[in-house]
């Protein structure tokens, strides 16, 4: 018997169908993804800890500065400077989550990075893999982009 495939409307007319673990499962990866695409703020609480492997601590230089990569990919402005002291997350979110985001976006684009040492352009490097590896990555966007 062939599966059928479940929409929307069916969960909302009868809601007992989330409590099928898969039928759940499969409904989250839907919302992450479209979820994912439109907000680099959400994508980065949901990838923290497959790409650094320990839960997103969330603060307002966080939401400032993706709300600042965001509008950067939209157009809104070419340049950005991000001043913050070491240790809160500017590496990890504009050098390994943002490329990963910008991918997910568009495979094509082009980035490059540089650093003042090779330790962090390895670690960087590293916690992307690790990412894209990822079961929570292959789920949702293995089909669009991978290393």
């Amino acid at each position: 018997m062939a599966k059928r495939t479940i929409t929307i409307a069916d969960i909302v007319a009868n809601p007992t169908l989330l409590q099928d673990p898969h039928v759940l499962n499969s409904v989250t990866i839907f919302v992450d993804q479209g979820m994912c695409d439109q907000s680099f703020y959400y994508f980065v609480m949901k990838a923290w800890k497959p790409a650094f492997g320990h839960d997103f601590v969330d603060g307002i230089h966080i939401r400032a500065l993706c709300h600042h990569l965001q509008a950067l990919w939209e157009g809104q402005f070419t340049t950005l400077v991000a001043n913050l002291p070491p240790g809160l997350g500017k590496s990890s979110i504009s050098c390994v989550l943002y490329p990963a985001w910008i991918w997910m976006k568009d495979p094509s684009a082009g980035l490059w990075f540089s650093s003042f040492g090779q330790d962090t352009l390895d670690r960087d490097s590293l916690a992307m893999r690790r990412l894209m590896d990822s079961p929570w990555w292959q789920e949702r966007f293995g089909h669009l982009f991978h290393l």
